[in-house]
């Protein structure tokens, strides 16, 4: 998804590649994967109950 979306270094003195920081990041995402999508299901049902009032 980062490639798709062209993201680019915040960093101008040291820019770093995209695919060197997914690579970087790609463990830890995967570790977080459960309890992000478990924080994410919470946030849709509070949102649902929201809507229905």
């Amino acid at each position: 998804m980062a490639k798709r979306t062209e993201v680019k270094s915040t960093d101008l003195q040291s820019p770093e590649d995209v695919e060197d920081l997914v690579a970087k990041t790609k463990l830890c995402a995967e570790q977080w994967k459960d309890k992000a999508d478990e924080l994410w299901q919470e946030v849709l049902e509070e949102k649902e109950e929201i809507v229905k009032g």
